[in-house]
């Protein structure tokens, strides 16, 4: 017994600590820290300052061959977050201007054609009041 007991709490000390996906990142953190953060599900805030649509191959996590690109940006910076097929929430299509929460996977890109390197993949969007 004693032996699991050490095990658990050498293992526990050996997590990194990373923000939750509960707790919201400022995207300058993430930009900043994208390494750290990559393959970590977070959640950020900001304002839709553009859209992008594609027929692109499929990528982890998204099989279908439809997906978009939105650009979010906070007063600390901007990221590309991907989704399968269109932004939409249960109040309908997003669209540029509105303030959005979501939540999403870092990815950090090797591939040196990819600009920006750093993409979140989206797991969830939904419409929020603005707040600054």
């Amino acid at each position: 017994m004693t032996k699991i007991a050490v095990l658990v709490a050498l293992l526990s000390l050996s997590i990194p600590s990373v923000s939750t996906a509960d707790e919201l990142v400022p995207i300058g953190t993430i930009v900043n820290n994208a390494a750290s953060l990559s393959l970590h599900l977070v959640t950020f805030q900001g304002t839709v300052k553009g859209f992008e649509s594609s027929l692109a191959f499929p990528t982890r996590g998204c099989l279908s061959f439809y997906r978009s690109k939105v650009v979010v940006e906070d007063q600390t910076g901007s990221i590309d977050a991907m989704m399968c097929g269109d932004p939409v929430d249960r109040a309908g299509n997003i669209v540029e201007g509105d303030h959005v929460l979501i939540s999403a996977v870092i990815d950090v890109l090797s591939r040196e054609s990819v600009r920006p390197p750093i993409q979140a993949t989206v797991k969830r969007i939904e419409r929020i009041p603005f707040q600054q």
